[in-house]
């Protein structure tokens, strides 16, 4: 009898032991997998570390298709997410930041990089060059998402922080538009233009300095949305628009013949003060505008 009980207790233990395991084993693959990009990313960056950084394009590191990825920094709504991805995301987001992939408009992986206001965050990804840049979140296409990766360390760990690469040094043609009020009767066709030279790594403060300067046209921000261009127009721009039909269209026309001259631009959305789909009595930015023949 005292046998039979010890066997008992013996395969009972194993069992336990086996499904504590098991558990364990599942716990430890679900915190790997979701942290698979910073993983692998890491993984990579310490095998081929050199002075200055190393470049990594995301798409050597994603197994899963996509065609457009967000990186968010806090603080950045789900409200935000879904706008500007075009789906339903509901996930909590506070004090967190991270990185969301989608292929036509479906969320097909997202990871989350922690904030931790005590130390340096072991890996972080900014959306812009500049780490102070609004808004805190920024979308890049399979063939424009590469970083550069600079490793740091911190007491008894690495840090890796990632940010947008580009070339400061290359610069893009813009045409910017305006108004020739030398025809007292002045419509669309007095709109003239000037080509500047900016800088890529400045193209939005520039654009938006050039504008007002020259157009009279006051710009919040400026970003990508893939081929998407928004720009956000300041609240004072509402009664300019809605002074009378010529107004609306001559403002509304410097703004897509302008931003149409962007690089890579197949679609211009204009906001107001944030608020997409304005209108108004001789204005309408209902719908997105497509260009040099958009899809």
């Amino acid at each position: 009898m005292i046998k039979k009980n010890i066997s008992f207790f013996l395969v009972a233990g194993l069992v336990v032991a086996i499904m504590l395991f098991s558990l364990s084993n599942y716990i430890f693959k679900k915190i790997l997998n979701s942290s698979v990009i910073a993983t692998n990313i890491t993984q990579y960056v310490d095998k081929n570390y050199a002075e200055g950084g190393v470049d990594v394009k995301l798409t050597d590191f994603t197994e899963f298709d996509w065609d457009r990825a967000l990186v968010f920094n806090y603080p950045t709504s789900a409200k935000e997410i879904s706008d500007v991805l075009h789906v339903n995301y509901d996930k909590s987001l506070d004090l967190i930041s991270g990185i969301i992939f989608v292929k036509s408009d479906k969320i097909t992986y997202d990871e989350i990089f922690k904030n931790d206001y005590e130390s340096p965050p072991r890996f972080f990804i900014y959306p812009h060059r500049d780490i102070n840049a609004q808004p805190k979140y920024k979308v890049f296409t399979r063939d424009n998402a590469v970083f550069e990766c600079e490793r740091k360390e911190y007491k008894y760990h690495n840090c890796y922080v990632l940010i947008p690469r580009v070339n400061t040094e290359s610069t893009v043609e813009v045409k910017f538009y305006y108004l020739s009020q030398e025809n007292p009767y002045f419509g669309i066709e007095d709109l003239k233009f000037k080509t500047e030279n900016i800088s890529v790594a400045n193209m939005s403060a520039d654009t938006i300095k050039f504008m007002k300067k020259d157009s009279d046209v006051q710009i919040n921000k400026i970003w990508y949305e893939g081929n998407r261009l928004c720009v956000d127009l300041n609240e004072n721009e509402r009664a300019k628009l809605d002074a009378g039909s010529t107004a609306g269209e001559i403002i509304t026309n410097i703004l897509l013949k302008t931003f149409s001259s962007y690089p890579n631009v197949k679609e211009i959305e204009i906001l107001i003060d944030g608020e997409r789909g304005s209108y108004g009595n001789h204005f309408n930015f209902e719908e997105v505008f497509k260009v040099n023949g958009g899809e």
